[in-house]
């Protein structure tokens, strides 16, 4: 599976994406992300869109995106106020 769009199914926790190693795109938007929600570690993962989710604390979401998506290229997150 190289992409996956998952939106609009009030996901709040990635963790059942664990194993999914060579996923280049994901596409998240709308769903129920937060700030305490869980991202597996996906070392080809190239494209995010996480828009319309409810994280709130910047920092804390790149961070992160950082440690669990090493290879991102393009990352979304349009559509909702995030706090720095």
């Amino acid at each position: 599976v190289n992409s996956m769009d998952i939106s609009d199914n009030k996901i709040s926790d990635l963790h059942f994406l664990d194993g999914f190693d060579t996923l280049l795109e994901l596409v998240c938007n709308n769903n129920k992300l937060g700030d305490s929600s869980r991202f597996p570690f996906l070392p080809s993962l190239r494209c995010l869109h996480l828009c319309k989710n409810e994280f709130t604390n910047l920092d804390l979401l790149i961070n992160k995106i950082a440690t669990c998506f090493p290879s991102l290229e393009l990352l979304s997150l349009t559509g909702k106020k995030i706090n720095k």
